[in-house]
């Protein structure tokens, strides 16, 4: 068989996907039948001509049901068994550690739980910085061990990073220093170092930039500025995976060469030696993991002088990943980084050879360059997009429309910030030459972050994919694009035609649906815990009403802000200026222009950093008619203070506390389409409202089905379509 690891990746990767979906108990009765199937095919293999295939295939299954169920009964479910709502005393060596969400984190490995050992990772909050290092022991008195994730999607990241449980300190915590350092803690020295020796630029955000772009480390990017990079699809920047170990490896390989020229092989080993100490470097994610196995493979075929198959070592390394760890199937970054890796693998030997007629045709050797980058960023781009489209639109409820264009004009210069940040980085000791080479990771830092800013705030930058009608158009476009690639893939000419033609119809169907969407109703209550943050887009008028929260979430606000397609609202309505409503209005009026803002009092210059214009209104009352079909009321008082916006077939009420007295307001403000509030319901009858959404930072759980908690489910979207087909759903 010519490529026996594509057909056990396959069938390994299909068979994880469904024990993940349908559980421990289908993942044991396939076990079971693969186990009678396996000595059948065994004996029978070499005698038929699909029997071998089979046998691969049963041999996948086995390993896939043993890995699957070993992990589920053995690290899983006794982790799961841990969480109680009761204290428990934990403690453990620190793994790992990062300062998010105005929180501390440390993940402990060698955990104890009420003084008995367990093979469970924990993840451990701690509202105050207590001063533990990698290997040190965190001892906690009194915790709370709960499930990591707040919501599918994040459990699913979690599980995928073996770590099932997390833990909350409610009493007093110690520190004992560790006698002895593991390699984990020298390896976490050298990402410090690197950080240091960046954070030398003058500008915090180019420094950031070039943290992230060398080693992956997003922590200290300004949220608008990654928003930015996401929505202008070149995000993959600052995921290390394929793109940059290709470019090292090379790097170093060459420098090798250069050297140890009178040895073949010792360049090769001294590369793989290399690779590995890179995928330590970066902890072993999911994507280097997957691009380091491939590169592996190629360098240990050279080094045999046997050629590597790129698509037998690609799903040979997704399937050793998935076995070694099952849950793994469900990471994004993973699934992102196979799908782009296997798009530009199929698409490789067209993209070759028009490089190969440019460089024939074009005499001019600077121009023939420049046509090839130009030529290979644009369709790598493209086919990367068009295979990752899925993902994206499922995970992340969005994706780029603009990608090929932000790639063009920024990749080189992210390649440059690599190897200028390297050699900076390499040699910062020596001013003289770190000092200019800083100066200039700078500068193309700030070409970066300028491009995708302007792209980001393109009025089509972004497709919604949030609703379920919409993953599903172009999740089945997709899948349609990779058969007519797959089916014309020896046909070059045609292949590029198909491409794209593929990728101009997903932007014709983006650009149409944002075009539909425009005259509905969308209403995005943002996951910032207890606060009101509300993006809305009704009949053609978007605004923005509070931007509050306790979570320290801002970056969720301006997420779902970039993808309401404009950078332009027609009003920002700020209730009061208290934490839990206007928290983060120094962050949306920096991201944001506005054609009216709307303040409850002069008190709002208080939590203000910036000047707000000078034809701000200060109210506390309003009526608005926004346009001949849709009016907004907005009170504040001190027995309510809310919102109630009416269109011909669409009412809403938005209240800013629960206590609020719905007796000093109309009584229409009692029922309509929906209702929003924050924390907790309010002591009214709800049974006039078809739907009601609770911002909260606890879970809660609601009797009725139509209620639906930010807590529960992340951020909530509320959608109608035409012939009042309403869709309320939440991203994962």
């Amino acid at each position: 068989m010519k490529r026996p690891l594509v057909l056990f990746g396959i069938t390994t990767i299909i068979a994880i996907c469904f024990f993940n979906l349908l559980g421990f108990e289908f993942a044991a009765v396939v076990f079971g039948i693969s186990i009678v199937l396996f000595p059948i095919l065994y004996f029978i293999k070499n005698k038929h001509k699909h029997a071998s295939c089979a046998f691969i295939c049963i041999v996948a299954l086995l390993l896939s049901c043993g890995s699957f169920c070993t992990r589920t009964v053995t690290d899983y479910l006794p982790a799961k068994a841990l969480c109680s709502d009761e204290q428990q005393s934990v403690s453990g060596t620190v793994y790992k550690y990062e300062e998010a969400y105005g929180g501390h984190y440390y993940t402990l490995k060698n955990v104890k739980v009420n003084n008995t050992e367990t093979s469970a990772t924990v993840r451990v909050y701690n509202s105050s910085y207590i001063g533990a290092e990698i290997d040190d022991t965190i001892s906690l008195s009194s915790a709370i061990i709960y499930e990591s994730g707040a919501t599918n999607g994040s459990t699913n990241n979690y599980k995928a990073n073996n770590i099932y449980i997390s833990a909350s300190n409610k009493g007093s915590v110690s520190v004992s220093e560790a006698a002895e350092h593991s390699i984990n803690y020298y390896l976490n020295c050298i990402r410090t170092y690197v950080s240091d020796s960046l954070s030398l630029m003058r500008n915090k955000n180019h420094s950031a930039v070039a943290v992230a772009t060398l080693t992956g480390d997003q922590t200290a990017i300004d949220n608008d500025i990654l928003s930015d990079f996401r929505h202008s699809g070149i995000a993959h920047l600052f995921a290390v995976s394929g793109f940059h170990l290709t470019l090292w490896t090379s790097t170093i390989n060459t420098i090798f060469t250069r050297i140890f020229k009178k040895s073949k092989r010792l360049p090769t080993i001294l590369s793989i030696i290399f690779v590995l100490f890179f995928m330590a470097l970066t902890g072993f994610t999911k994507s280097v993991t997957r691009a380091g196995i491939m590169m592996l493979a190629i360098l240990t075929g050279k080094l045999l002088k046997r050629q590597s198959d790129p698509l037998n070592s690609l799903f040979g390394a997704g399937a050793l990943i998935l076995i070694n760890n099952p849950y793994a199937v469900m990471s994004a970054s993973l699934q992102l980084s196979f799908l782009s890796t296997f798009g530009i693998i199929l698409f490789s030997k067209p993209v070759n050879e028009v490089v190969t007629i440019i460089d024939k045709k074009v005499k001019n050797e600077i121009a023939a360059k420049i046509l090839q980058t130009i030529y290979a960023t644009v369709a790598i781009s493209v086919v990367a997009s068009l295979f990752t489209l899925p993902v994206s639109a499922i995970s992340f409820g969005y994706f780029s429309l603009w990608a090929p264009l932000t790639n063009i004009l920024c990749l080189s210069a992210g390649q440059l910030i690599m190897i200028t940040s390297a050699i900076a980085v390499t040699f910062s000791p020596v001013t003289a030459i770190s000092k200019p080479l800083l100066v200039l990771t700078s500068l193309l830092s700030k070409y970066i972050i300028f491009i995708t800013d302007k792209i980001s705030k393109l009025s089509t930058a972004v497709a919604d994919t949030s609703t379920i009608i919409e993953k599903a158009v172009f999740t089945i476009l997709i899948i349609a694009v990779i058969v007519v690639i797959l089916i014309l893939k020896d046909n070059n000419r045609h292949l590029h035609i198909a491409v794209a033609m593929s990728y101009i119809c997903v932007m014709i169907t983006a650009v149409t649906m944002i075009c539909i969407q425009s005259d509905n109703v969308k209403i995005t209550v943002a996951d910032v815990g207890n606060g009101t943050s509300l993006i809305l887009d009704i009949k053609g008028n978007s605004m923005i009403i509070g931007c509050g929260g306790e979570n320290h979430k801002d970056y969720k606000l301006t997420n779902a802000a970039d993808t309401n397609n404009t950078m332009q609202y027609d009003l920002l309505l700020l209730p009061r200026n208290t934490t839990t409503e206007s928290e983060y209005i120094n962050t949306i009026l920096r991201r944001y222009d506005f054609d009216n803002i709307i303040c409850n009092s002069q008190d709002i210059q208080s939590v203000l950093s910036l000047t707000l214009p000078e034809d701000t209104v200060f109210t506390d009352y309003c009526s608005l008619n926004l346009d001949e079909n849709c009016n907004l009321v907005y009170i504040n008082n001190d027995d309510f203070s809310g919102v109630r916006i009416e269109t011909e077939d669409f009412s809403c009420t938005i209240i800013f506390y629960p206590a609020a007295d719905f007796s000093a307001v109309d009584g229409s403000w009692r029922q309509g389409s929906l209702l929003i509030t924050r924390q907790s319901l309010p002591d009214i009858d709800l049974q006039g409202f078809e739907n009601i959404i609770v911002s909260s930072s606890s879970d809660t759980g609601y009797d009725n089905s139509n209620i639906y908690s930010t807590a529960d489910s992340g951020q909530i979207i509320y959608r109608t379509y035409p012939h009042s087909f309403t869709i309320t759903e939440a991203i994962k």
